[in-house]
């Protein structure tokens, strides 16, 4: 019969940054609540966060989409 690990020996991540996210406080179930760089909080998996499979709430993908997609804004487009 397997056992499941239990909180004693985890890898204490609260207070590090992974990607955008910062890990603020564990809440059980390998599960801590972090504080995304745009103010986005949610609970996110450690091995998610430790193996950097999650790195953002998906505002970054928004952001550098948004960028990517809008032209440079040139003086001759001013409309007057």
């Amino acid at each position: 019969m397997k056992t499941r690990k239990s909180g004693k020996n985890r890898i204490p991540l609260e207070g590090q940054t992974f990607g955008n996210w910062y890990a603020d406080s564990y809440v059980g179930e390998r599960r801590y609540l972090c504080k995304c760089v745009c103010g986005v909080t949610r609970v996110v998996d450690g091995q998610s966060l430790s193996t950097g499979s999650s790195k953002s709430c998906g505002c970054g993908v928004y952001t550098k989409n948004r960028i990517k997609d809008k032209a440079p804004f040139k003086p001759e487009d001013k409309v007057e």
